[in-house]
């Protein structure tokens, strides 16, 4: 039988154990924490009496005269830190107001707390060995270990679940009294070598809940920050709270890859890139960097670069005004010859833009922050000698991916829907199994491995004896693998990116015709993505197949590009043309290979006022598709395109200009600006490069501690896209 213990005798009892918190008594700290009181007045006195040990002004002052007095205060500092612990741990059983109350409490000792944080960081016994030969260790692992629970504690309590549009942010002053501490406070338990340490590992063990929480704590401190200083005169000196807290996060984000992906999956790019921008572009101090600039600089670069996370985080920064940023800094005045991007710390953005944008995602992102920017922008950094150097090779670099990228129109009203298809099979004999080229044709995937797409039965079957039986359960690893660590291309991202490929190869062709000594040659096109601008390297095929990463491993010697190389190898006749890639992508490599045919295809024409006139853009003949699901038994539709999260949301664009509105030469015009007879449409065979086979491997850009670089053998000529091809881009790709 239990018995109760009278409200009388309770209270005498939490007398006594406060009386003996006040003396020092370490007896009387665990008592007190076992019996900690209910109700909302007694606690508060309970947690005041605690803190008066947590004061500053107790903080020792380390002399070999006086060790045994700071061994003393240490000790009642370690137990007070225990027995705060406990207390926020039972936070989360305790009623909200209670909670709050007890929150103003701790706010009001945190310039207190922060003394003692920094005072232990400084002197621990893992920052400065000489002084715990001395005095012994002086904030060993539990102690440590207690403060950063604290210090995580109120940083992520402190901030409320849920946000709405009426809640009022702080004033300045408000902020500097109960923001600025904790933040103070949790910078220097992340900057400090010893409990940053110790705060990882916390971090490791959160639940996806913990990490949520932390990333809306992030998210709500920079808005938070950028609400309580919009309107202040001094923002730019008073914005080292906003990038820290930026800092922190990116930090933490490199240490535990969880938190990095749910951080990347939140709204925190779009919500700090949007708070930055709400800031003037330029500032009257000297050597200042403005607000937007210093926060677009730490969110621009992972380190390191993390394909998931360059997915997530680049297309949010661009919608929400990084082009605006880096327009300014090209255009801003500064002295000739000097870097526009001197505040990035050597970094170069335009370059490493380009690299993203091979990406059909990022791409459709950059091209509708581009398009957003006046005409009169446009013209002047073209024109500009400030931007003249940089802009139009950009500009013309980005050219490539965003026209290979655009919606296509359909020649005929009934290819309309080819656009929904994902136009591609893996069967390297598909034309001999199916009788038709890969072209307005249905894939779907083989539901085993979902890396190999086909577009019937017949060359699944085919496909499964000749290749696929030995390779789809590694093919599964392989896709399960590149999916876990973000860098999974999917099969309308493989379609797209052949589309590339597909251009390099029509502008490559009249660089062949003229070269006479590679006519009688099999030409390989080898395209460097990595290189800025794009360099085409030709190889004769022998050569070719030297090409190796790592120093080692030659980078298509699998037996699926064998195979396509030795099919290519077999053709007799200059309609056959191979082509090669290597991208960067985060912490990867993206390769393609692909073969294509020329072939004639019919092309519809209108005969007006004695001229004919092309409606068709001849350039473009591959469309975008979406994906399927399949067997190895049998091929299974799959209607919720497996992409891993990676959804391919590639948006029409507007062609205002008309099919070849960037090809002021081309006499061509789209179908819709047509008014004639639809009698005087007839079909005339044009060429027409179509894809024959093609595979995509993403591989990792350091492997076993080693980075794997592209070893490029001596090549028949290296054609690096000048001023001059890049004029002709347009036209041409």
């Amino acid at each position: 039988m239990s018995r109760i213990i009278p409200k009388t005798i309770r209270a005498r009892r939490l007398e006594a154990l406060l009386a003996g918190v006040e003396r020092g008594s370490l007896f009387d700290f665990k008592g007190l924490l076992e019996e900690w009181p209910s109700d909302i007045t007694s606690s508060k006195r309970a947690l005041c009496v605690l803190l008066e040990h947590l004061r500053a002004d107790r903080v020792p002052e380390l002399d070999l005269r006086n060790a045994g007095e700071a061994a003393y205060k240490l000790l009642l500092c370690r137990e007070s830190f225990n027995v705060l612990s406990g207390v926020l741990d039972r936070m989360e059983k305790m009623r909200e107001d209670h909670v709050r109350e007890l929150y103003v409490v701790l706010q009001e000792h945190l310039p207190d707390l922060l003394a003692w944080f920094s005072f232990l960081g400084e002197n621990s016994a893992v920052i400065a060995p000489e002084a715990a030969t001395q005095f012994g260790p002086l904030a060993d692992a539990p102690t440590l270990e207690k403060l950063v629970d604290i210090v995580l504690s109120m940083w992520m309590d402190s901030v409320p679940d849920d946000v709405s549009e009426d809640d009022e942010y702080l004033e300045p002053d408000d902020y500097n009294k109960y923001v600025y501490p904790i933040f103070r406070t949790f910078w220097s338990c992340v900057k400090e070598e010893s409990t940053r340490e110790i705060v990882v590992q916390k971090m490791l063990a959160f639940d996806k809940a913990s990490h949520r929480r932390l990333a809306h704590c992030f998210t709500y401190r920079c808005e938070e920050w950028a609400t309580t200083y919009l309107d202040d005169e001094d923002s730019i000196d008073n914005c080292s709270d906003f990038v820290a807290t930026v800092m922190l996060s990116q930090m933490l984000s490199r240490a535990v890859p969880a938190f990095s992906r749910i951080l990347a999956k939140s709204a925190f790019a779009a919500v700090v890139m949007e708070s930055a921008m709400n800031f003037p572009l330029v500032t009257t101090k000297p050597r200042v960097v403005p607000i937007p600039v210093q926060i677009a600089r730490l969110m621009l670069y992972p380190q390191p670069s993390n394909a998931f996370e360059c997915l997530q985080i680049v297309p949010e920064l661009l919608e929400y005004g990084l082009i605006d940023i880096l327009v300014h800094q090209l255009l801003a005045p500064r002295p000739p010859g000097s870097d526009p991007f001197r505040d990035w710390a050597g970094r170069k953005p335009l370059a490493w833009l380009y690299h993203m944008s091979y990406h059909p995602r990022i791409s459709d992102a950059l091209y509708y922050s581009i398009d957003r920017l006046s005409e009169e922008t446009r013209e002047v950094l073209w024109k500009s000698p400030n931007s003249k150097d940089y802009w139009p090779i950009f500009r013309r670099g980005v050219d490539l991916y965003e026209k290979a990228y655009e919606p296509l129109d359909p020649i005929y009203p009934e290819d309309e829907g080819c656009i929904e298809m994902i136009t591609l099979c893996d069967n390297l004999e598909h034309e001999a199994v199916s009788g038709h080229p890969i072209e307005f044709i249905d894939s779907v995937q083989c539901s085993g491995c979902q890396v190999t797409v086909y577009c019937s039965e017949a060359c699944q079957r085919h496909d499964w004896k000749a290749f696929h039986r030995q390779e789809c359960a590694r093919d599964r690893l392989y896709r399960i693998n590149r999916q876990l660590e973000g860098g999974w291309i999917s099969h309308r991202t493989r379609m797209m990116l052949f589309r590339v490929s597909h251009r390099i190869i029509e502008s490559s062709i009249p660089l062949l015709n003229v070269m006479p000594h590679t006519r009688n040659l099999k030409i390989v096109v080898f395209a460097d993505h990595t290189n800025y601008p794009l360099t085409l390297n030709f190889f004769e095929l022998s050569v070719f197949l030297d090409v190796a990463h790592g120093g080692k491993r030659k980078i298509f010697s699998d037996e699926r590009s064998m195979a396509l190389i030795r099919e290519y190898e077999a053709q007799e006749n200059d309609k056959h043309h191979l082509i090669a890639g290597i991208a960067p992508f985060g912490e990867y490599f993206i390769l393609t290979l692909g073969r294509f045919v020329e072939r004639p295809r019919p092309v519809p024409i209108y005969r007006e006022e004695g001229e004919w006139e092309d409606i068709s853009d001849s350039n473009s003949d591959e469309e975008d598709s979406e994906e399927g699901g399949g067997s190895d038994d049998y091929v299974e539709k799959d209607s919720e395109a497996a992409d891993s999260g990676e959804s391919e949301q590639v948006a029409s664009r507007d062609h205002g200009e008309g099919c070849n509105g960037d090809d002021d030469d081309a006499p061509t015009q789209c179908a819709s600006t047509h008014s004639g007879d639809t009698d005087d449409l007839v079909e005339v065979e044009m060429p027409h490069l179509v894809l024959a086979n093609g595979f995509v491997r993403v591989i990792p850009v350091i492997e076993n501690g080693q980075p794997l670089d592209i070893a490029v053998p001596p090549n028949l000529f290296t054609h690096t896209l000048s001023k001059k091809d890049l004029d002709k881009l347009p036209c041409i790709i």
